[in-house]
């Protein structure tokens, strides 16, 4: 089942003009676990360039590497200095995508994109899809959370409810335009115990 998710930037800049109710999700009152719950254990798995092993001299897939204890697979990843780089390129023949290949062992509550700064200086950072299911995702290629970027808003933070039981994510570059680089991908799960 996939499941859709909010999407919260986070401004780095605080000079941005982004109007912050619409970028900020609503106090939840649900009994949902949080991060100083006692009662639950938070675990990251922070994904980088250097950490997924990926190509420096062309776009090429990584099979699976493990990370913090999630198993993570790559589709036509690549980075030359400037963190992990996605394009989509040939009708979709060369789509970048990053995924777990195998179950978390907690459920998924957030996944965290963090931009290079350095390459977005001019534009908002490139639009990613970012998908979260309780099955395998490394062939979906429709029905994810579309970003919407924003001028000097270089973090976006997906939620998901801990009770949807997400074990899968995809953060996939979609058919548009221009190379998304991140710094590195935030994939927090929680252990209710």
């Amino acid at each position: 089942m996939l499941i859709l998710a909010a999407c919260n930037p986070s401004t780095t800049d605080s000079s941005s003009d982004t109007d912050s109710s619409s970028t900020t999700s609503e106090p939840s009152n649900s009994d949902e676990p949080s991060v100083s719950d006692p009662e639950s254990t938070e675990h990251l798995a922070t994904l980088t360039a250097d950490n997924l092993g990926l190509p420096t001299e062309a776009y090429g897939d990584v099979a699976s590497v493990t990370i913090d204890g999630l198993a993570i697979g790559v589709y036509q990843g690549f980075t030359s200095g400037f963190g992990i780089q996605m394009r989509y390129k040939e009708d979709g023949v060369k789509q970048s995508g990053i995924f777990n290949v195998a179950a978390a062992a907690f459920p998924i509550v957030s996944i965290e994109l963090n931009y290079n700064v350095e390459k977005a200086t001019t534009y908002a950072p490139t639009i990613l899809d970012v998908y979260g299911a309780t099955s395998a995702l490394k062939d979906v290629h429709t029905g994810g959370t579309r970003l919407e970027t924003t001028m000097s808003v270089y973090k976006y933070t997906i939620d998901f409810d801990v009770e949807e039981g997400i074990t899968f994510f995809k953060v996939e570059k979609p058919a548009l335009s221009y190379t998304a680089y991140i710094d590195s991908i935030v994939v927090t799960m929680l252990e209710v115990l």
